[in-house]
């Protein structure tokens, strides 16, 4: 499926139809506007913390 997406990258491709695969609950990356599409939730780091209550 990565290798048939539009997309630009092909690894972010690959990144976010395994997680789709995996049924994941979202993906976190630095880059969001890399998944701009995503069917799931994306999130930084620092989101995906916060989300946790963790502080750092």
């Amino acid at each position: 499926m990565a290798a048939d997406a539009k997309n630009k990258d092909f690894e972010d491709c690959v990144q976010y139809y395994s997680a789709l695969s995996g049924e994941m609950d979202c993906i976190v990356t630095r880059n969001k506007k890399d998944f701009e599409n995503s069917d799931i939730p994306i999130y930084t780091s620092s989101e995906f913390l916060d989300l946790l209550n963790i502080e750092y």
